[in-house]
Order: structure tokens, then sequence, then C-alpha cells
């Protein structure tokens, strides 16, 4: 008899591979898992059982799936002073029982996270009277370019009654080096006023700090260890005041998985935001595999470091000799747990295709869209607006190969699509090939040059119908297998049903809204929250706030968990704000949207 070595699970027989998380057997006397081959895995506060400490090499399939972190919370911890949440905008603790929200820092107010003594504690420095000295430093500028205009003035009527010439040179070079430094001056007043990254540095710079000590409550006791749990509180907060990090994985084939730390990320081409976990925030590394089903695996190491510069990686994954069933069968199951990216091609007006070796390349009205051979999954979305170029590939005395069209994707530049024709499938020869490509080629940089002359909101590709299609067990797994977007989206379906008029908005900007569904006599603002902590005041106050804005008669805020008393006070204080938690989502999904299309 063996135990795996992923979950611990007796493996009965001659298992090449647990049936249970598909990790590998080992040759070894059965023992149990000790405490130092644990680790802890806390997102959001879920003490999930640990994966088992990774060799120098370890198998591609030797880690079990690990869900993501819910979207919206980057980490969630008990302190001794209540329970500390990171969402994507602020550090918030809440009460221990998280009914009362005690502080709330945005982190665009941090100015510094660090380990306290014997790095025992956690510390935040947070940005104090920024307004207020901001305004006195643009005073005090004012003020010394006056003061150096006066100076000017004065060494001028000095200059009219000099009575030499070697006093005149004296006084010409102070003039001079004066007006230099006012120009300099006039400069800086200018950018001060206009330059919005000028703005923020001097205020970041000019503002005072407070500072905010949390500690673990004493007996703290945990998988991790305390003062990981401090590293890892330092890298998340710091992470998010840099920005996380953009990694872009492209593959040829495409559609294979990437899986980031042991845990299923996306499938190619695809780019991330690297996820929050705690073996990069420990060894400032990403463990990034790219695997598909009948191909040699790729291994690559990823810089984990807060704000380090963004990642694209172009592979090549060689065909395997001989068959791998039981390694192909895990990647498969990983597969199974990606987002759906089966796509509703009647949601695009076409303009014109082309089959590839790798897929069908389809020019829509807006959009450029790299599909699968049978055409029902998409595989990549290049909005014209971000096009830089398209030109046709050719082959050494063979004619055209096919199209590269460049591109960019949220901040990385430089991107190229290659698409190879099928030479087997394509119903045209000679010229006839050429004039298509060419064609291809003409209007991919015509619809590039119009789109800058309207405005374009990017979304992602609409699902099919049939992803919407939610069960029970979609309901009681908090809705796992729904990204943030397409989880708005079913809150938009679900307002469909009830007879609104829906429209989901554009993700940053949204000023707490992120559906709008009117009728004949309403319109409701709608902020939805897939968190699994508690939604607090301010986030509510917020959604009322754009009430005006939309010109909405009441407000909505739903969420998979719970409000604060604070938040539930605001409702029933007489705002016009109602609120949804996680049971009465559920069972409005229950009564309109369970096994519907």
């Amino acid at each position: 008899m063996a135990f795996c070595t992923g979950c611990g699970s007796q493996m009965r027989g001659q298992f090449a591979f647990c049936p249970k998380c598909g990790t590998p057997a080992e040759p070894e006397e059965p023992k149990e898992p000790g405490p130092a081959a644990e680790s802890q895995t806390r997102q959001n506060g879920d003490r999930t059982k640990p994966e088992p400490a990774a060799s120098a090499e370890p198998p591609v399939h030797a880690k079990r799936y690990v869900p993501a972190a819910r979207p919206g919370i980057d980490r969630k911890t008990l302190f001794a002073d209540g329970m500390l949440v990171l969402t994507h905008e602020d550090l918030i603790l809440y009460s221990p029982d998280e009914l009362d929200e005690l502080m709330r820092i945005p982190v665009a107010k941090i100015a510094s996270c660090s380990r306290g003594m014997m790095r025992r504690s956690l510390v935040v420095k947070v940005l104090a009277n920024v307004e207020e000295n901001f305004a006195r430093h643009l005073e005090k500028t004012r003020d010394d370019m006056d003061k150096t205009n006066a100076k000017i003035e004065k060494q001028r009527e000095r200059l009219k009654e000099a009575d030499s010439p070697e006093k005149k040179r004296a006084i010409n070079v102070k003039i001079s080096d004066l007006e230099a430094k006012s120009r300099k001056m006039s400069v800086y007043m200018e950018r001060l006023q206009t330059d919005p990254a000028e703005i923020e540095d001097a205020k970041r710079r000019k503002a005072d700090t407070t500072k905010e000590t949390f500690h673990l409550p004493k007996g703290y006791s945990a998988d991790t260890a305390e003062s990981e749990e401090y590293a890892i509180w330092e890298y998340a907060i710091r992470r998010r005041m840099a920005g996380p990090s953009v990694l872009r994985v492209d593959s040829s084939p495409p559609e294979a998985v990437v899986l980031v730390d042991g845990a299923v990320a996306g499938n190619t081409p695809v780019t991330l935001d690297m996820p929050l976990t705690e073996k990069a925030a420990l060894s400032g590394r990403y463990d990034v595999r790219v695997l598909l089903e009948g191909h040699e695996s790729k291994r690559l190491r990823v810089n984990a470091a807060p704000g380090s510069a963004p990642k694209v990686h172009q592979i090549s994954l060689r065909a395997k000799g001989d068959p791998d069933p039981e390694l192909d069968g895990v990647i498969s199951e990983y597969r199974g747990r990606l987002p759906d990216r089966t796509i509703d091609l009647e949601e695009y007006d076409m303009e014109m295709e082309t089959a590839g070796v790798e897929g069908v390349l389809a020019l829509a009205r807006d959009h450029i869209l790299l599909l699968s051979k049978d055409r029902t999954r998409w595989l990549l979305e290049i909005p014209y607006r971000d096009v830089t170029g398209a030109r046709l590939e050719k082959r050494l005395m063979r004619g055209i190969r096919g199209i590269a069209i460049s591109y960019k994707e949220k901040s990385l530049g430089g991107l190229e699509c290659r698409f190879e024709m099928d030479t087997q499938s394509i119903q045209y020869e000679g010229q006839a090939v050429r004039r298509r490509y060419e064609a291809l080629v003409d209007k991919v940089l015509r619809r590039m040059a119009e789109s800058h002359a309207h405005t374009y909101t990017p979304r992602p590709p609409p699902h099919s119908h049939r992803y919407y299609e939610i069960t029970e067990s979609d309901i009681e797994g908090d809705y796992d297998r729904f990204d943030p977007y397409s989880f708005e989206v079913l809150v938009a379906r679900l307002f469909t049903c009830k007879g609104y008029k829906t429209q989901v908005t554009q993700g940053s900007g949204d000023m707490g809204v992120d559906v709008v569904a009117s009728n004949s006599s309403e319109i409701v603002v709608i902020q939805v929250k897939k968190w699994n902590a508690n939604v607090g005041g301010p986030d509510v106050h917020k959604t009322l706030g754009s009430m005006v804005s939309h010109h909405a008669t009441r407000a909505l805020v739903v969420t998979t968990s719970d409000f604060t008393k604070q938040a539930y006070k605001i409702r029933d204080g007489g705002s016009p704000v109602e609120l949804w938690n996680g049971q009465r989502l559920a069972n409005e999904f229950r009564r309109h949207l369970v096994g519907t299309a």
C-alpha cells in the first residue's frame, strides 16, 4: 500500500497516479505527511489543506488544482484588532465578526508597508493631510516665484545705477541666473496645475504620514508560520501599491493549459494579472507550467517582485512521440476547470474570415477574432484600436505563408499574432489566394485607422447562452466558474429575466456601478461584489453617489457574502438603496435563472 504525496489518500493496487488528484505514485515507504511538508494557503481567509513541498524539478502534474482567490479580495486574516482584508482598492479592518467596519485605508493613500520590530508586526504608513499640504506647497512655490521675480526687478534697477562695466557684467550674470530660476519655477508651477503624474508625485512627497500597526493574536495558530504571515501581508500590500505583474503566454499549438504555482490560471493565448500566492510572496518567483495533451510541457520561472516589468513568452510545444494517457488525463481534468471560452458569434457582425493551420481568423466590425477550427471557441480578440500594424508573410519561392498582425494589450506592446494559412482546406489558388490575403490586410489597416475616430469600450467576447445556464451546484460552489465580468453579466441576465433592459458597465471608472437596469418606471444602478468579506458602508455610499450621473431612481448592492452593520444602517436610514446578501441573491437566481438559457 502507498500514500499519495498530494492529497494523502491511500493508493491501493498498482496505480501510477492518484485517482483523486493526479499526483504520481512515489516508490517509498508509506508515512503520514508531516508538518514540514505542508504550507498554509489562506486566500481570503479560507484554511485549505496544504500542498506538499515541491522538489527541485517536480513533475508537471504533481500538484492538485487550487481554486483561484475570490475576485475582489487579495487576502484576509484575523489579527488581534480584527479581521484585516486587502481588496483591490482598500485595506479594511473589520471587527472579528465582520459586522462592523473599524478602519478603511485606500491603497492609493498607503505610503509604505514593512514588518516592524523583530519582524513581529505589520506596519503601514498612511498619507495624511494630502490636499492641505499640497495647497501649501502650491502657495509656497508661487511665493518663491514672486520673490524671484522681485529680485530680478531689483537687480535691473541696480543695473541702471551701475557706474562701471565690471559691476554691470556682475549684475547681468545675477539677472541671467535669476531668470533661469524663474523659468524653471514657472514650468514646475504649470506642471503642478496640469500634469496628473506631477501632481500625484508632489502630493505624496509633501503629505504627512501616520502609522498603523497590526499584530497577529497571541497564540496565533496556523500552518503558516507567524513570521511568514507578516511577510506575505507585506508583499501583498506592496504588490497592490505597485500593481499586479502582467504575464503573456502564447503557444503553438494554442489552447495549452497554464498553471501558476500549481493553480490553473488560463489557456493560451492568455494575458494574466498574476495571482497573489504564498509561494510567490515568500520566494519572489512564480512557477509557471504550460501543458497540452500529446505535447511536451514547458516550465517558466517568472519574477514575482512587486512592480516587476511585464513578461511575454512565445512558446512552441513539441509533439510527443509516445502517448502518455495518464498525463493527458490530468491535463484534461485541469482544462475542465478553465473559464468557458465558447462564443456566441451572433453577437458579432462578421465581415471576412479565413481558415488557418491552428484556427479561423475572422474580421468583425470592431474586432479581430481568432477562433478554434470548429468556430465554437474564441482564442484571441484584438480590438482594431489596439492594432499597430498588419502585413503579409511570404514563403521563400512559395508565395504567401499567412498574415502577421502586431498589437498591444493592457500594459504590453509589441505583441504579434501570426496566422498561417491552411493550404489543405483553402478553396482558392494562385493569385486568388494572394488577392484574398491582401484584402484581409487592407481591411485590418483600414479598420485600424477608422477605430481612432470613434469611441470603443472593450469587453470580453460574449459567451454562448449555454454558459449562463446556472445550476444548484453553481450556487453551492459560490459561482467559482464565473470570472468577475461574466458574473456581472449573470446579474444583468437576472434583471433581464425580471423585465428590465440592462447594460453592463466597463470595469475601471464605473464609479461603483457594474450594471444599469431600467424599465418604463425606474432606473436602477447595481454594484456587484463577488466577495467573501462583508461589504461596508463606503461601498454602499459609492453606489448611492453614482445615482445622479445615471439619473437613477434607486440603487442596489448585491454580494455573495453579507453586509456590515454600517451598510444596513445606511439602508435603514431611508436611503434609496436595497441590499441583497448572498442568500437573497441565491434565491433570486433559483427563482429566475436556474436551468434557463
